[in-house]
């Protein structure tokens, strides 16, 4: 330490001024003596001054949502932290697809200045990530400025495989990093066709989420299958259940978290082992419970091979869970439901049809498949038969008719369409408005087997109980465009389209 070796008290006042200079960090005693005086002595503490700023968080890349600690350093020549004497405010600045707040939760939005304490090195501020891609940050005080970026995930991230011809199973890979499976969701679809054998055992495909790969399988060894796949993932407001068992069970499976049916959904797919496509094939899988849902019904009049679900629970969303008894007695081709509480325009509609054990092996398909529409806010519009000519598909009564209207309210943009194929059409597109295909997801609205691939299908022959014609894949070619794709040209059918853009 440097400090002059005399300072003088000029007459007629009681104190003076002096300075010193200190070249190394840490605790120095200043004396100070005169003749005739007590001699004085203060404790000094001296700190490192900062000179530059730093910015460090945890490794990513980062969900979409993730709420990410941020920490903002005073740093020291050398890189040591430097505890400041005064609170320092630094401008944090953050580009599109960033919000800063304030708690872990990401809850609290936070001003456009962060302070670092007098005593205090650092701050922590919590950012989240609401879009893919690098995303830069930066931070500006008075000693330097500091950047820095996050690298974040699309909320929802695609892809195709292929379930090789013979083979009863295939893992999809998915490119990492692996999604973190209770806060993901699988959105799966398959397509299969075999004109000589359109045995459902061998076409029938099950898909499920088992981090870092999707895991495809059937009962038997068919034709190829295109899957298309899709996941969302988000570190927050989405909670996912999910089982695989065989067969069929024949009491409800409890699940590990009790949820609340209104903000939750199930997800489902069978398999059969059967040679015929009728009521082994199409499972109805039911949420059980009110606030408190604590069981999953997998319900088929005839069994089924196995089976997969997932219970989906999203935070400010609706879900009203429902049954149309004897949806499709004879002669009987549309019901409409009004429901007590109306919906946004922001509301699908998933559609299941239960399969009497008395429908003949050699029904048409067109009994077997139902597909739902949201026509108004309280009202819902199931159909089956599509353009099947009178007589033809309108003489077996079905089961009941399970749905699960799901309301995303605000956290995300719903487009509802109707996409129809005449027989010879293997694919159609739906023009859409605009989306960003980094949180949107492409799914059709009937669920039994196939994932969410299913629609209503006409037939021109009354023993045809093919599968193929009923069935589509989605894929979204670009922002604008969905291709819908059949693995068979047989039949008219009708799809009912959903495009789910989230709202990050």
């Amino acid at each position: 330490m440097v400090v002059s070796p005399t300072t003088t008290i000029p007459v007629g006042t009681s104190s003076a001024s002096t300075w010193f200079r200190s070249s190394s960090v840490g605790d120095a005693i200043l004396s100070a003596n005169s003749a005739g005086l007590v001699a004085a002595t203060q404790m000094l503490t001296v700190r490192p001054a900062p000179v530059s700023l730093a910015i460090t968080q945890p490794g990513g890349p980062y969900a979409a949502k993730s709420c990410v600690p941020v920490t903002l350093s005073a740093l020291a020549q050398g890189g040591a932290p430097a505890a400041l004497l005064t609170p320092e405010p630094v401008l944090v600045g953050v580009s599109p697809g960033l919000s800063v707040f304030t708690n872990p939760s990401c809850s609290t939005p936070m001003g456009p200045t962060a302070t670092i304490p007098a005593g205090s090195s650092s701050v922590i501020i919590y950012v989240q990530v609401r879009a893919a891609g690098p995303l830069s940050l930066t931070a500006v005080a008075s000693f330097g400025t500091a950047m820095a970026t996050l690298n974040g995930l699309a909320a929802v991230r695609r892809g195709t495989c292929t379930l090789p011809s013979t083979a009863v199973s295939v893992n999809c890979f998915v490119p990492p990093p692996a999604p973190l499976p209770s806060r993901s969701l699988l959105v799966f679809q398959a397509r299969a066709h075999d004109p000589m054998n359109d045995d459902p055992s061998r076409l029938e495909t099950r898909c499920r989420l088992a981090s870092p790969d999707i895991v495809c399988s059937r009962f038997r060894g068919g034709p190829a299958a295109t899957i298309t796949w899709q996941i969302l993932e988000l570190a927050s407001d989405l909670f996912v259940q999910r089982a695989t068992g065989a067969p069929c069970p024949g009491s409800q499976l409890p699940l590990t978290t009790p949820v609340d049916s209104s903000r939750s959904f199930v997800l489902a797919s069978v398999s059969a082992g059967g040679a015929n496509l009728n009521n082994d094939d199409l499972a109805v899988t039911r949420l059980v419970g009110g606030a408190d849902a604590g069981w999953v019904s997998i319900e088929a009049a005839g069994g089924c091979e196995a089976w997969e679900y997932q219970v989906a629970t999203f935070a400010g969303v609706t879900v009203t869970h429902g049954t149309v008894p004897g949806f499709g007695f004879t002669n009987m081709r549309s019901r409409n439901v009004i429901l007590p509480t109306p919906a946004s325009t922001n509301t699908v509609v998933l559609t299941q049809l239960e399969v009497l054990s008395s429908l003949p092996t050699n029904a048409p398909t067109c009994n077997l498949f139902a597909r739902g529409l949201v026509t108004s806010p309280s009202g819902l519009t199931f159909t089956r038969a599509a353009t099947a000519p009178a007589g033809d598909c309108d003489v077996h009564p079905s089961g009941d008719l399970s749905f699960q209207r799901i309301d995303f309210n605000a956290t995300a943009r719903v487009q509802q369409l109707t996409v129809s194929f005449v027989m010879g059409d293997v694919s159609r597109t739906a023009a859409i408005t605009t989306v960003d295909p980094d949180r949107t997801l492409t799914f059709l609205g009937t669920q039994a087997v196939q994932g969410l691939a299913l629609g209503e299908v006409g037939d021109s022959t009354l023993n045809n109980d093919e599968l193929g014609p009923a069935t589509a894949t989605t894929e979204l070619t670009n922002s604008t465009t969905v291709t819908l794709t059949r693995p068979t040209t047989e039949e008219d059918a009708s799809f009912t389209l959903y495009v789910v853009e989230f709202a990050l």
